[in-house]
């Protein structure tokens, strides 16, 4: 994907080329020093693919050369060319886990920076094949000794061995501070300025290319033995915890003693040297010490990866065994990989393989210590990647990604987002919409972001936010753009300092005077809970799938989706007539008129749930007939964002999550509907979606009147009329008669 490289380039890379070129005042710049600074940029790509966003960083460095060393404003295409060469060769790293796509980098480059008459530039030691995320990337953590986290069992491993192992870890990592302290230096950091000496050697013949390579070649065995040390460290997370594996499993003496030069198993440090191999750990300081010396990347950009951390059986099984990916649900697909072990036992095993390597990868992240804001939850690698981007970036550089806009509004990332706003690091977002299909392969609905955050010697006051652009050149338009300051993300979204996604300054100034006069529903910093808030995800549609029936029998509860409902209408929708079209498009054919004109009449669901499987999930929860429910599936571009209904007591799916309310009778109830599906509750929560739920953690910080509010002229006015819109069927008629009940007068 090239287009998102040169506007990422754009706003991460041309401030810090400015901020390196400005003069300070009293100290002009010369053109010599203004080339050094230049050519001392350091760019980095940590996901780097085949190259597209280093050649933007490339291009970028060489046409500024170009245009210091020429004095003109516009190069001659001869000079660009032979700037951008030297900027490959000295400014530019790139790390990426897929081999061939790191040939193809160094391939891409290599055609860039041709020089007719000059060697190829030698890319070895600057655009490396690693998994960026996998390794040490502080050494300091090697003088800890191993986390005793990594003997987490994982899928495949034997909870027994895993927790012996980490009972040993403990103990010898209780007397290690000590021990430590006693290091011999047979294992010691690279010497930088060796490095740095390798680095500015020449490449402009063949000969010396080959001496570079050879300098190079001797510094990495110089630092094998360190390396070895960091592979031991890292091989703990990935190490099988089995009977027959425990003598390969390296635990925090392993490492004292290989890093104090004495005696360790062979078996112990090939096992790791093997690990680190299959899995490609890449240990930053290693690899780039001269960087890391000058206090790391002046700037780091790219499009790193969007997936879960999470092993898809459908996708495992697609082309090994197309039935098993089939399966109707998730209960019988793990049935049919239970019967593999005896079927088709080789398939089986690799499947458990699969499986203990992600939970591994996934543990990695959880317990390593080197994504502690973003390793919370379920983990989708645009958030570590983002983290680790952060922590490899100069004190006054930035680091400018092409992210899931996600990275500010999820749940998951919320401290990591706080964290870079309370810092004051967030430089820019500039939020896009797929709609012209800017990413091919990717549904026009998805949102992404260019999500740029400076290092720590940077305060920014306020940041630069975008959003709802379709292309590029949206971004120019200066109505679109708004700026927040700390104390907005505070008021706005108080719970968990994520971002709003707004169209303009306009919806922006609005929703801070929405929020500076009505409390949100749940603040959690304060307490403040005027609803007695509760909520609950009835039933899983995959977890709970072997609950459901198909067909209805004596003792069952129809199951609702959000598909079957809109505001105030518990009978929008039915499976009754749908179509193959209309189950793959999401949309049900929706109820006509003369059905609903029948108050016997109730839509088909897909599935029926036991009542008794219901009554145990409301014992001690909720005790009338009937619930408030929502579409957790909807977005900002629909006719209504906020959908709210009323249904009656019934088995519910966790795609309508339910609110129960503690503190409220009937008649408040109903002024709570009221409000969650008015035209100004819509409006602010189109505001907040920037995905395709509406999470409980967004609801809660919405705006929402309280109790107090509603006076008796009030319930006069709601009340009847709420009652008229959801009271259209016998099944609802127990809410009615709560309403009758509860009321203080009549309505």
């Amino acid at each position: 994907m090239t287009r998102p490289a040169a506007p990422t380039a754009k706003s991460a890379l041309v401030p810090v080329i400015e901020d390196r070129l400005t003069p300070s005042p009293g100290h002009p710049v010369t053109r010599s020093q203004k080339e050094a600074q230049l050519l001392s940029l350091r760019v980095c790509d940590p996901a780097c693919g085949s190259g597209h966003f280093l050649l933007a960083a490339a291009r970028r460095i060489g046409y500024e050369l170009a245009k210091v060393r020429s004095e003109a404003d516009e190069p001659s295409p001869r000079q660009i060319r032979e700037a951008t060469r030297e900027a490959i060769t000295h400014c530019i790293y790139g790390v990426d886990k897929n081999p061939l796509a790191v040939d193809l980098c160094k391939v891409a480059l290599w055609i860039e920076g041709y020089s007719r008459g000059k060697p190829l530039t030698f890319l070895d030691y600057r655009v490396r094949c690693g998994d960026s995320l996998v390794g040490v990337l502080d050494l300091d953590v090697l003088d800890e000794g191993i986390p005793d986290d990594a003997y987490q069992p994982v899928s495949g491993d034997d909870g027994q061995v895993a927790r012996s192992l980490r009972d040993q870890n403990k103990e010898e990592r209780g007397g290690q501070t000590s021990l430590f302290d006693q290091l011999s230096g047979a294992a010691t950091a690279p010497d930088a300025a060796e490095w740095q000496k390798m680095e500015t050697m020449a490449e402009e013949t063949p000969a010396q290319v080959n001496a570079k390579r050879a300098a190079y070649q001797r510094l990495q065995q110089q630092g094998d033995r360190l390396r070895t040390a960091a592979n031991l460290w890292t091989a703990a997370f990935f190490s099988p915890f089995t009977a027959e594996n425990r003598a390969t499993v390296p635990t925090s003496n392993t490492l004292r003693r290989w890093r104090q030069g004495q005696s360790v198993s062979q078996q112990v440090v090939g096992t790791a040297n093997g690990l680190a191999e299959e899995n490609r750990f890449f240990h930053w300081r290693l690899e780039f010490p001269q960087v890391f010396n000058g206090g790391g990347f002046d700037a780091i950009i790219g499009n790193p990866p969007w997936e879960m951390v999470q092993l898809d059986a459908r996708e495992f099984f697609a082309t090994r065994d197309p039935n098993i990916s089939n399966a109707g649900t998730t209960a019988l697909r793990n049935k049919a990989i239970k019967k593999l072990k005896e079927n088709d036992p080789k398939l089986y095993a690799e499947y458990r393989l699969a499986l203990h390597l992600n939970d591994s990868y996934k543990n990695f992240i959880h317990s390593s210590g080197r994504f502690p804001l973003t390793s919370f939850g379920r983990i989708n690698l645009m958030a570590p990647f983002a983290e680790h981007g952060r922590a490899l970036v100069h004190a006054r550089g930035l680091s400018g990604l092409v992210l899931p806009t996600g990275i500010a509004t999820n749940s998951f990332t919320q401290n990591f987002f706080a964290d870079l706003v309370e810092r004051k690091q967030l430089v820019q977002m500039i939020g896009f919409e797929n709609e012209a299909f800017i990413f091919p392969v990717v549904h026009n609905a998805f949102k992404f972001c260019i999500f740029v955050i400076s290092g720590d010697g940077l305060k920014i006051d306020e940041t630069d936010f975008a959003f709802f652009c379709r292309y590029f050149k949206d971004v120019n338009n200066k109505s679109r753009h708004f700026k927040l300051s700390a104390e907005d993300f505070f008021l706005i979204n108080p719970n968990t300092k994520t971002c709003p996604t707004f169209r303009t300054d306009t919806d922006a100034e609005l929703t801070k005077k929405i929020y500076r006069r009505v409390p949100i529903l749940l603040n959690e910093n304060t307490k403040s809970d005027p609803w007695a808030f509760d909520s609950m995800l009835m039933f899983m549609m995959n977890t709970d799938s072997h609950l459901f029936d198909d067909q209805p029998s004596p003792g069952y509860l129809p199951l609702y989706e959000g598909k079957l409902i809109h505001q105030f209408d518990h009978r929008f929708a039915t499976y009754e007539g749908a179509t193959q079209a209309h189950l793959n498009s999401g949309r049900l054919p929706q109820s006509s008129d003369m059905l609903k004109q029948n108050p016997n009449w109730i839509p088909k669901p897909q599935y029926w749930v036991q009542e008794i499987h219901v009554t145990k999930k409301l014992k001690g929860r909720w005790e009338r007939d009937w619930f408030i429910g929502f579409r957790d599936i909807t977005s900002s571009v629909v006719e209504r964002t906020s959908i709210f209904s009323l249904l009656p007591r019934s088995a519910v799916a966790n795609n309508t999550p339910l609110l129960f309310l503690g503190k409220a009778n009937t008649v408040l109830a109903s002024c709570f509907l009221g409000n969650m599906n008015s035209i100004s509750f819509d409006y602010i929560t189109r505001q907040k979606i920037s995905g395709s739920h509406l999470n409980f953690y967004l609801l809660k910080q919405l705006p929402v009147l309280e109790p107090v509010y509603y006076l008796a002229s009030a319930h006069h006015f709601i009340v009847p009329r709420i009652a008229e819109l959801v009271y259209t069927a016998w099944d609802i008629a127990s809410f009615a008669a709560d309403i009758w009940q509860e009321a203080d007068e009549p309505l």
